[in-house]
Parts: structure tokens; sequence; C-alpha cells
């Protein structure tokens, strides 16, 4: 009998064992905000060796940074979700294994890594971002979490969700809020009326077309698609991406000899709305304004439109 039960007392603690390594790795202590830095940014200092700079000075650099990212972003509804850590050092490793990092690709990173933190809003409740939103399908569309729903050319989009094609923004007309062509060349435009995204950026109230190729700019979206990054690190002007070489002033925010703002690659910036996972920031710091196009929110704020609808696809 006692022979019996040492035998079941055996199973069931090596049952246990089992369990506790599939659960918690092996005892290991809880994945933190420190540690979610630690990794992203040995994935980003991947440019550590192209930079010719210390391993450690770069991680250094880059843990501060996101941190802070961190500090910013961690503010209620959005809490610290571990289990979306993998995805955000997963992309952040192919981002920083390119050559030449394209504002679309510093976007997408931006995106997956603002999820780390994210909110349990319900469907149609409040949302200030989309991050805020409990699904992470849903977008936070005129102040509320709900499902993405295309609306068709000049129809109505006042529902939640409602989403305008893409030469399209939602806006209030008479008592209506209708789908509204953005701007063309010459037309005047401001944060309500948007211009057209293809060719066209807004520039002292007028539509006018993007810059190209060594062409002062404000943000990313001043630039021609051949050219979408506005690079901080040569005096704002277009150019294909960001790029890293020995002494390059891209270097200086991944342990160079001087930092300059953060650039490329912190993860957005703290509560920002909906959008293309930030919207053409020039260089943000940890998380701030990334380069490579993140933005103040983060990933992202929201393109403005007049109703608050998400700008990622209007």
């Amino acid at each position: 009998m006692n022979a019996r039960i040492k035998l079941l007392t055996l199973s069931f603690l090596a049952g246990f064992s089992t369990l506790a390594v599939s659960c918690g790795g092996g005892g290991s202590k809880p994945l933190t905000e420190f540690d979610f830095c630690t990794q992203k940014a040995a994935a980003e200092c991947q440019v550590a060796s192209t930079c010719v700079v210390t391993m450690d000075a770069c991680r250094t650099q880059r843990e501060k940074l996101c941190m802070d990212f961190v500090s910013a972003t961690e503010v209620a509804p959005r809490v610290f979700v571990p289990g979306n850590v993998s995805a955000c050092i997963s992309k952040a490793n192919s981002v920083y294994k390119q050559p030449v990092i394209k504002p679309s690709d510093m976007d997408a990173l931006t995106d997956v890594c603002n999820y780390v933190f994210q909110g349990a809003v319900a469907d149609l409740a409040a949302c200030t971002t989309k991050y805020d939103c409990k699904n992470s399908k849903d977008i936070c569309d005129k102040g509320h979490c709900a499902a993405q729903m295309s609306v068709g050319a000049n129809l109505q989009c006042a529902n939640f969700g409602a989403v305008c094609g893409s030469a399209q923004f939602c806006k209030t007309v008479g008592a209506a809020m209708m789908c509204t062509d953005k701007g063309k060349q010459g037309a005047v435009c401001d944060a309500a009326d948007p211009c057209l995204d293809a060719g066209f950026t807004c520039k002292a109230g007028t539509c006018v077309a993007q810059a190209g190729q060594g062409e002062s700019c404000t943000s990313n979206a001043d630039c021609s698609s051949t050219v979408p990054y506005c690079n901080p690190y040569a005096s704002n002007k277009c150019s294909p991406g960001l790029t890293f070489s020995a002494g390059a002033t891209s270097c200086n925010d991944y342990g160079g000899t001087g930092s300059t703002t953060g650039a490329a690659g912190a993860g957005g910036g703290a509560a920002g709305g909906d959008g293309a996972a930030g919207s053409s920031g020039a260089a943000g710091a940890g998380g701030s304004d990334a380069a490579a196009g993140s933005s103040a929110g983060a990933a992202g704020s929201d393109a403005a439109t007049a109703d608050g609808s998400d700008g990622a696809t209007d």
C-alpha cells in the first residue's frame, strides 16, 4: 500500500514538474518591462558592427530609450502584456537585418511593439488609440473601439468603425458624416481636410506635390513614394530610407559618439491614436517619434480627420 502511495506521489510530482517547465520556463522569473527592453535593444543593435560601435554601448543606449517609451506608454488603460513581446522582438530582428529601413518597415515595427502595452477596452467603449482596445483587430474610430468596416465612395460614415476609401475621408457635411474626396493639387488643406495620400502633401494650407530625392521635408508624408523617408540625419531631406555605416550620424542613436533623437525603432510614443503605426514623425526617442515613420502616438497617431475616424485606412 505504501509503495503504491509513493508511486502515485512520484507520478504527481513528475507531472507538476512538467507543467511548471511548460508554463514558467523551468521556474524562471516572469518577463518584465526591462526584459522586453533588453531583448528589443539586442535586436536593434544588430547595426552595432555596421556602425563600428561596441555592442555594450549600443544596448545601453537602446535600453534607455526603450524604457523611456515604457514610462510614456504604460498608462491606463494600457498595461504590459508579456505575451505580446515575442512578436515585437521577432519584427525588430527582421527590420534591423535590412540594409535600408523604409518608413513602412518602421511603421510595422512600431505597430506590433505598441501592442506590448495593450488595454482591455471593449467593443464600442471609449478609446484614445487602437492599442486601448481588447480586440487587437479593432480600430479606435470616432473615439470608440470598433471593427473596421469599409464604406463606399460618397456614402455615410457615421457608424463607429466606418472607414472611407484611400482617396476619401470622413467629414461632417450638413447634418451627416460623409466620405468626401481628399484634396488634389492646389486644394485648400489642413488637419481636418487632408490631401490625397499618393503624390501630395499639405504645405502652408495648400496641397502640393510631394518632395523628391534630396529635397527638404518636415515629415515622411512630405516625401514621394520613391524616397519616402524624411531623413533627420541629413538635415531633413527625402531619401530612400534609414541606413547605417561607420561614422554615420544615424549611428549616434545606436551607441555612437553623440545621441541625437533616438531615431528608428523605439516602438512609438504614448497613447497615440490609430494610424499606420505612426505617421511620418522624424526621429523619435525610445518610442516617441521613431525615425522611418513612427509618430508621437506610437504607434501611431491617427491621421487627422474631422471626426476622429481611423486615419490608417481612410
